[in-house]
């Protein structure tokens, strides 16, 4: 009995430190002290080790220990190991490699050869425990908001939040962000100036003051840093620019008064007024475009403006008689007009919205839309019969 409990006892031992039960000695791979159980390198760095241990220790010969990457898909971290020699008395021992590229988590096997002939250790029987491991991406810069709202006030100091991916390590870096594009081709941009700003180690958020130099229509804008450091950089210009946001400014508001018309219908001829009001006078000329619009249709701001002025609905025609508005400079509200005309054969009622969509060189009212609902019911004309009323 003894001589079967005593066994598994000693295996029970085995598997509490990470070892195989098999009988055979094993070479398994260290990674439990890692997140995850996942060793992390940045792909910078070049180069890194992996922690290793016998599960018996060298004896009269040292241990040849081979390791490689059971992954080789697109995309996962690609690494080359070099062979280590574990010297006799020694247990533990460290593998290094070198990083080809970084990608996806990849799973890492190591077996051991005993040297000079030895059989302490055989490479087709001593796989142990695995390990993972990933070589993470060049670090980056991104801006905190995508969308940045321009203060207008020259009073108010504009700054703008900027992340970094991973904390500032080993030197500080120079942050810099400057205008990348326009928003959209053809337009006049604000022209904005960006401070270079020094960034202090175990850094990961820093704020960055700009000037608007002078107004315009919004702008795309992207950042990227400069480790102080050329031997091995952690963050460079060319790889850490990450996620860009657009600078514009705050859209005034552009609203129909009364924002919706609960009943627009008669049997031949009905007429109702709406008005676009703007939050504050234009400042140069605006035009809006309006059409019809189903419920249901995303936005058509986008893109070329397709104009529907005219719907049919059983026998009557629902008119937009309003599909254009120019407001000079000045102006803040222009009347909209829609009137039903026709007589209908049977009652008919249904929603539909009219979009106005900003067509204008002002920046201040850059894609710039709004909706008026109306609530369209009309229904058949009664005869009535004038000689039998009483």
């Amino acid at each position: 009995m003894n001589s079967f409990i005593l066994p598994i006892f000693w295996c029970r031992i085995l598997l509490l430190w990470g070892g195989i039960c098999t009988g055979q000695r094993v070479v398994d791979i260290v990674t439990s002290s890692y997140p995850d159980n996942v060793l992390q390198v940045p792909v910078y760095q070049g180069s890194g080790n992996i922690n290793v241990r016998l599960s018996e220790i060298a004896q009269t010969n040292g241990v040849e220990v081979t390791c490689r990457s059971l992954s080789v898909d697109v995309g996962v971290t690609n690494i080359t190991f070099q062979n280590v020699t574990i010297p006799v008395g020694e247990q533990r021992h460290t593998i290094p490699f070198n990083i080809i590229s970084a990608g996806r988590v990849t799973e890492v096997q190591c077996a051991g050869q005993s040297t000079n002939g030895g059989t302490q250790y055989q490479t087709a029987s001593s796989v142990g425990q695995n390990g993972y491991l990933q070589v993470t991406r060049r670090p980056t810069v991104s801006l905190c908001s995508d969308v940045v709202i321009v203060p207008m006030d020259p009073a108010i100091v504009r700054k703008v939040g900027v992340l970094f991916s991973e904390s500032v390590v080993s030197n500080p870096v120079t942050l810099n962000c400057s205008v990348i594009s326009p928003l959209r081709a053809g337009s006049i941009p604000m022209r904005l100036t960006f401070n270079a700003t020094t960034v202090p180690l175990s850094t990961r958020r820093v704020n960055v003051s700009y000037v608007l130099e002078s107004e315009g229509d919004p702008v795309i804008v992207g950042c990227w840093a400069s480790s102080d450091s050329t031997t091995i950089p952690q963050y460079t210009k060319n790889t850490s620019r990450g996620d860009t946001a657009v600078f514009m400014y705050q859209v005034p508001q552009a609203t129909f008064v009364p924002a919706s018309i609960t009943s627009l219908g008669r049997t031949t001829f009905a007429r109702t007024v709406s008005y676009l009001v703007l939050e504050s006078p234009a400042t140069d000329v605006t035009e809006f475009h309006c059409t019809f619009r189903n419920t249901s249709q995303a936005s058509v701001c986008t893109g070329s403006l397709s104009i529907t002025s005219s719907l049919d609905l059983n026998s009557v025609t629902v008119e937009l008689v309003t599909t254009n508005m120019t407001f000079e400079i000045g102006d803040y509200y222009k009347p909209l007009m829609v009137q039903v005309n026709g007589s209908s054969t049977e009652r008919d009622q249904r929603l539909l919205d009219v979009t106005c969509c900003r067509k204008s060189v002002d920046p201040k009212y850059f894609v710039l839309a709004t909706t008026l609902s109306l609530w369209i019911d009309v229904y058949p004309s009664v005869q009535f019969d004038w000689d039998n009323i009483t």
